[in-house]
């Protein structure tokens, strides 16, 4: 065990506060210090430990400003501080936008059917970026050198228009049925899925296939 009494700071000429200990046999305390009422530059903190002695240190900070605290539009998309989408907290330097990607995955039950099977595909969509899409999803069955999309199942080009919440998941059924025994058996059959952004026509996700087989 740990014999230290307590370990106490204080910063420039502040009140000396006590410290929360975390691991005592590493010898390990922190502290949160609310900087707000502080003006940037350098300060002063002050350390006492008690122990079977008393020893005091003293340690020089720079308070600095981040792009996210400056009350400046540092990527010029006429958004500054927290308004900004890029921005995560205060303490964030970086106030531009982080990359413009989605994370989209699809999900088969089976990857071999036969008659009278269940069957689905769902595809999943995770955005863990502190800004929200507005996106086109493009599924598509490949079959037989032709492609038929999602919703209409048609030849034609189509696409569902979806609203992905910043820091969120998406999840959604596209396919839920009994595989019917009128068809005949085939290989190689393929789901494709790719986000565009609708905007620039820009994908926002990799494209994303699973292949299946039915007999």
């Amino acid at each position: 065990m740990s014999n230290i009494a307590y370990v106490k700071y204080k910063i420039d000429d502040g009140n000396y506060e006590e410290m929360s200990p975390v691991d005592d046999d590493l010898h390990i305390w922190e502290a949160y210090w609310d900087s707000t009422p502080y003006d940037y530059g350098e300060h002063t903190i002050y350390l006492r430990v008690r122990g079977t002695t008393t020893v005091e240190k003293e340690y020089t900070i720079e308070l600095s400003e981040t792009q996210c605290s400056d009350g400046i539009d540092n990527d010029n998309d006429n958004f500054v501080d927290l308004d900004d989408p890029g921005c995560q907290d205060l303490l964030d330097n970086d106030e531009s936008e982080p990359s413009r990607f989605l994370n989209l995955s699809l999900y088969l039950n089976k990857n071999v059917f036969r008659a009278g099977d269940r069957f689905f595909l769902r595809m999943d969509i995770d955005n863990s970026q502190n800004i929200s899409f507005n996106c086109n999803a493009f599924v598509a069955l490949e079959a037989f050198g032709n492609f038929y999309f999602y919703p209409s199942w048609k030849k034609s080009f189509d696409y569902i228009n979806l609203n992905i919440d910043k820091n969120s998941s998406y999840s959604k059924v596209i396919l839920d049925f009994y595989w019917p025994s009128n068809i005949g058996s085939a290989s190689g059959l393929k789901f494709h899925a790719l986000l565009i952004d609708p905007d620039t026509q820009t994908a926002l996700s990799d494209l994303v296939t699973v292949q299946f087989s039915y007999y």
